[in-house]
């Protein structure tokens, strides 16, 4: 039991901090939309993936299990996940009996990551919070990457307006679109398949040793939304390498969710650097 409540602990500071790191600065960017302006010259594949996303409300994985590999190690746990779109969401890890051990929770300002496990939990602002990856991903650009949508940091309806640095190529039923933006500081590489579903997003910050390359795969169609029920998430942070793999079996959109508040006065706050020393 013991080492199990070890491995557990060194799981969910990983992904706390898998989360957190994501989270460096907090961005006014909205997804594009999928109800599209006709554009003569916005590319055909890049309107026709963007109208394949995803649409939901809320969205609820009752029954998922995650695995992160870290430096060499690797551990696994049940857990569970709640989004209310563009507000807020939540992620329970439960190793145990359902019994709730770690939870993290995120709004479009804040972050807050409770250790119930040692009773202490830290709260932060996002745009306090210095990007591990180097990226300048907020929530709405974790919540692209979660939901398998397109999306550019910082740029506001990008795919919606003219842009000669998209480019688009087709091979092997597999849609492949490069982009720049924000001025060349981030490159792009998004692959969608023959029905227009996300399969990889890859982003990097020029010349830098920093990305994320996230895949999508099993997309199954539940309360009419079609969904990718495996997420791989791989962050390269120069010297270090993260991998987190979402598996969803039990999901629900579109139906009404509740989202509890833990009681914070029965815990310490500490900072994030005390978080991590444990």
């Amino acid at each position: 039991m013991k080492t199990h409540n070890h491995k557990t602990h060194i799981l969910a500071l990983c992904l706390g901090c898998l989360i957190i790191g994501l989270n460096g600065c907090k961005s006014k960017q909205h997804i594009a939309q999928t109800q599209l302006t006709h554009t003569p010259t916005l590319h055909k594949v890049v309107e026709q993936t963007l109208a394949a996303s995803p649409q939901f409300t809320t969205a609820e994985a009752a029954k998922m299990t995650i695995k992160i590999e870290m430096e060499n190690r690797a551990f696994s746990t049940t857990a569970r996940f709640v989004i209310q779109r563009d507000s807020m969401f939540h992620l329970s890890i439960l190793p145990l009996l359902g019994i709730e051990a770690f939870r993290v929770e995120v709004s479009p300002t804040t972050a807050l990551v409770i250790d119930k496990m040692n009773k202490r939990y830290v709260e932060c602002q996002l745009n306090e919070i210095a990007a591990t990856t180097g990226l300048k991903i907020g929530y709405q650009e974790l919540q692209a990457l979660i939901c398998a949508q397109m999306f550019a940091i910082g740029e506001p309806n990008f795919f919606l307006h003219p842009n000669k640095n998209i480019q688009v190529t087709t091979a092997n039923k597999t849609h492949n679109i490069y982009f720049t933006c924000n001025g060349f500081e981030y490159e792009y590489q998004v692959s969608a398949n023959s029905d227009f579903q996300l399969v990889s997003t890859v982003i990097r910050k020029e010349n830098t040793p920093y990305f994320i390359n996230v895949k999508y795969s099993a997309y199954q169609l539940k309360d009419n939304v079609l969904f990718p029920h495996i997420i791989e998430m791989e962050i390269h942070g120069g010297k270090q390498t993260a991998k987190c793999t979402f598996t969803l079996t039990k999901t629900a959109f579109n139906q009404p969710v509740i989202f509890t508040s833990t009681p914070l006065n029965r815990y310490t706050p500490i900072t994030i650097q005390e978080l991590l020393s444990k």
